[in-house]
Parts: structure tokens; sequence; C-alpha cells
């Protein structure tokens, strides 16, 4: 079983990204927001689809931030962990007056760990980060499990932000179909999140992609977007 033990891998390699990849969290990230009834039915009306829509309910300092991890060992290659890592600390070094507060959350070895609780400070999500190593399989509904408990306790259900970074290789769980549990497991408990508060950034760099973490985000109803790294192009 390989782990991610390399300097670099540590402390995050800086990364150079597409424009809409640059940060993950920009102005509009940090407005708490809830379900807005009316306007999800005036959407429907307009545009004959539905569409939950929302609404603001506070500001930076009600909004927890939970980044969701995948380090199992399909992380490990081509030191993809490491510019997930750079590209989470860029952010959070970008975001140093944001008043919200963070949770850093890990996948590996066939579980779900809190790196870290939820704080204000932000040296030490990245310090943590830098800690993380890589390893195991990819068991997303402990992950999925892990930020409900994380978020229920802290009471922030209505007023947060969950970015799931993971190249959507789920193979581990409770049952013999892990993505589908995974997917069942987030309906379950943070399907009241809606979509406009959880994204699936999808790591895959493979040479030969199967769309997996699209797959997932679709699934849980999530926003989706692709980490692009010009080092791969």
């Amino acid at each position: 079983m390989k782990t991610d033990f390399g300097k670099d891998a540590k402390r995050g390699i800086p990364i150079k990204v597409k424009p809409k990849n640059k940060l993950l969290l920009k102005g509009n990230d940090f407005v708490a927001k809830t379900p807005d009834i009316k306007a999800s039915v005036l959407h429907f009306l307009v545009h004959n689809r539905f569409e939950q829509q929302f609404k603001p309910t506070g500001n930076q300092k009600d909004l927890l931030i939970v980044f969701l991890v995948d380090s199992s060992a399909s992380m490990a290659k081509q030191q993809i962990i490491s510019y997930v890592k750079g590209l989470i600390q860029k952010t959070l070094e970008q975001q140093a007056r944001s008043k919200a507060s963070f949770a850093l959350i890990a996948l590996l070895q066939g579980d779900a760990a809190v790196i870290s609780t939820p704080t204000k400070n932000k040296k030490e999500i990245i310090e943590q980060l830098q800690k993380l190593k890589t390893g195991g399989k990819t068991n997303m509904t402990a992950g999925i499990i892990k930020s409900y408990h994380l978020l229920k306790q802290a009471g922030a259900l209505q007023k947060f932000k969950l970015f799931i970074l993971t190249d959507g290789k789920i193979n581990q769980g409770e049952t013999k179909q892990p993505f589908e549990e995974a997917i069942l497991t987030y309906k379950k408990l943070l399907k009241v999140a809606g979509s406009s508060q959880t994204e699936v950034i999808d790591t895959d760099q493979s040479f030969i992609q199967f769309g997996l973490a699209e797959k997932f985000a679709k699934g849980i109803g999530a926003r989706y977007s692709k980490l692009q790294n010009s080092i791969f192009r």
C-alpha cells in the first residue's frame, strides 16, 4: 500500500489552473443560504423545470466551509494530492479576511477522519493539510457521515459550503455497491444542502477517464467542476 511522504506532497505543490478553477471560494460562496420555496416555484413556472433556489440568511461569520478530501491511494498517482493541497492552501490564503469557519475531513485507509474541527484559524487548517498522507481505499459514505455529524454538532446544517475533492473512484463502503451507497447516504443526510452548497471537484488526471466524479456529482445533485491542472496538459 503506497503512501505519500514526499516533501512537496506535505507542503502542497503550487499549481496553475484555468481561471474558473483558480480558487475554490469566491465572494458569493461566503453567504449562508437556505431554500427559498417561492423563488423555486417561480423558477419552475418560468423555465418549466425544477431547480431549488436559495436566499441569504446570514453573513460570513455564520458560514462553515468543509473540505472533504479524498486522500486514498489513487490520489498519490501523479502527485495529485499535492496539487489538491496546493489549491486548498492558495484558496485559504486568498480568503485571509473571511470570517467564515473552516473544517477538513479526509478519506483514507478505507475510512474517514476529521483532520481539523471547525476553526477560523486558516493557518491551523493549512498545517493539518500539509501533514495529510495517502493510502487505502475510498469510503465516501464514511466521509459524508462524518461531514453530517460535524455540521450538525456545529449547528451549521443550513449554513455551510461543502467541497468534495475526489477522483470519484469510490471502492469501499458498508455494501457491495459503495458508489451507489454513497449517493443514497448523501441524499438521506445532506440533501437539504441543495446543489448550490455542495460542489464536487474532479481531481482525476488519468489518461483514460470514466467521469466517475461527475457521475457522483449528478447523483447527489451537486455542482461539478474539473481540476484543470496545466502540468498535465
